[in-house]
């Protein structure tokens, strides 16, 4: 379920060009909106600072990151299937 958007706050920001363009990539490589790579980037880093300051939950987080990158290798491989499947397809 998305955040309603009164639980959301606009900011324009401004960002170096090649950084821009970066985290577009990724964005789409994620399969993800810029704003949600954004979103997912600043989330993840401050989770990084809250596990730095809660000593004993820093296993539990550690094995939380492991399964997520597991979850987001296995959706970019997923999505890399379905774009060759299209590919395929289309020839």
């Amino acid at each position: 379920m998305g955040m309603r958007d009164e639980d959301n706050t606009k900011l324009i920001a401004r960002l170096p060009t090649p950084m821009h363009l970066d985290l577009k990539a990724q964005a789409k490589a994620a399969g993800r909106s810029l704003n949600a790579e954004i979103v997912h980037r600043l989330a993840q880093t401050l989770g990084e600072d809250f596990a730095a300051e809660q000593p004993e939950a820093q296993p539990v987080l550690a094995e939380m990151a492991g399964y997520l990158r597991e979850l987001r290798d296995m959706a970019r491989a997923q999505a890399e299937q379905s774009r060759l499947s299209a590919a395929a397809a289309a020839d």
